[in-house]
């Protein structure tokens, strides 16, 4: 596959990561997630979309726990006289009314806002929100990066809700793949961290593909099928004629 990458990248050399826009978006989202510990180098487009995911999943932290702080202030003087359910009961519809509008998908069955903690965290700040002001989750406000855990747990469910800005083209057992149309590239992820950057055409590609296409080069990438993946790059619109005749099994 190596060597079919070298030969689609003679119509398509951009590289995702030196653009001085990405460069600088990574920056500003490193700035974003810094005084949590959840920055991170990025070494590939998985990474870029992480922190995409990680910086809007702590908009909605954030946001619940805004919500909570302001309906204790407003009950300041009662608060204290109320019992956890009680306090939960007058919490529920200001955190219902935060959360309708935030991206969100769910996973098994569970509401996920927060796609770098696991369902059961979600669930407390979905539903259960009165309890972060217990000792162990209150100081989940700001020391929580050791609970985080990776995304790619989730597949393309944080892409579908709109955590990272890339189109999902397909999914499979071994993992996904997204479009990424700055870079004019088919970024595929496998579920045991590796990840394969396949390089389209630029003059065949625009900002966004066309699904059922590029799923069949999607799926090829993921099965590790050399043929498969030959014909689909064959069959491709997105592939530049000259250049499917020189990759060749």
């Amino acid at each position: 596959m190596d060597k079919w990458i070298r030969i689609l990248k003679k119509e398509n050399d951009r590289e995702l990561l030196k653009m001085p826009q990405v460069r600088q978006q990574i920056a500003q989202l490193n700035r974003t997630l810094s005084p949590f510990h959840l920055n991170r180098s990025v070494r590939n487009a998985r990474d870029l979309y992480t922190l995409q995911i990680m910086a809007e999943g702590l908009k909605n932290k954030q946001a619940i726990e805004n919500g909570y702080e302001t309906t204790r202030q407003e009950m300041l003087d009662i608060w204290e006289m109320l019992d956890y359910p009680k306090r939960n009961e007058f919490l529920k519809p200001r955190i219902r009314a935060l959360i309708q509008p935030m991206k969100q998908f769910l996973w098994h069955g569970k509401t996920i806002l927060i796609p770098f903690f696991d369902e059961v965290i979600n669930a407390l700040y979905d539903h259960e929100t009165a309890i972060l002001e217990l000792p162990q989750f209150f100081r989940m406000y700001r020391d929580f990066a050791g609970k985080t855990i990776d995304p790619l747990v989730y597949g393309r469910l944080p892409y579908d809700a709109g955590f990272a800005q890339a189109q999902v083209i397909a999914q499979t057992d071994q993992g996904f793949a997204v479009y990424e149309g700055r870079s004019h590239s088919l970024e595929v992820f496998f579920f045991d961290g590796s990840v394969v950057s396949l390089p389209l055409s630029i003059h065949c590609t625009g900002t966004r593909l066309d699904v059922p296409q590029g799923e069949h080069l999607a799926v090829a990438v993921l099965r590790k099928d050399r043929a498969q993946l030959h014909e689909a790059l064959q069959r491709s619109g997105y592939i530049a004629q000259r250049l499917k005749k020189k990759i060749r099994l």
